[in-house]
């Protein structure tokens, strides 16, 4: 069960009938549903040591997006945010190879020196405009 301040993603998302996704269904279905289920299958006691790696792959990503988009930051946070970066660009080199990294990668490692200079991300991030973006559609 979901509390209610959460905003749901599609029932059936994964297929092509869901639509569009809203940034605020991209962030639920990555930072809960992807972790509840990957972890149910990713996570269990006989499963593969790729599939393993690819847990913490993930929720290498997950820590890092949850610490660097909080409403304060602090060194601390910056610092947490620094190790799951690096950890999840370099087991994505493992896992997948040079080719999987994208200009992204390179831009997640300025989040710090972003949130050094201009504070908590709520502060200067693109979502808000996201939002309005799909009121006015």
């Amino acid at each position: 069960m979901f509390p209610s301040w959460i905003a749901r993603p599609p029932r059936n998302l994964g297929s092509r009938s869901h639509g569009k996704l809203k940034a605020d269904q991209w962030r639920t279905a990555c930072l809960v549903n992807l972790v509840i289920t990957l972890c149910r299958i990713w996570g269990r006691a006989d499963a593969s040591e790729r599939d393993q790696a690819l847990l913490r792959n993930y929720l290498s990503l997950v820590v890092a997006v949850r610490w660097a988009t909080t409403q304060l930051t602090s060194p601390h946070h910056i610092e947490i945010i620094e190790q799951h970066m690096a950890y999840y660009t370099h087991s994505t080199l493992e896992l997948f190879g040079p080719h999987a990294l994208v200009f992204n990668n390179h831009a997640s490692f300025h989040i710090p020196e972003c949130l050094r200079t201009f504070g908590p991300v709520h502060g200067w991030w693109t979502f808000p405009f996201e939002q309005f973006n799909g009121i006015l559609q």
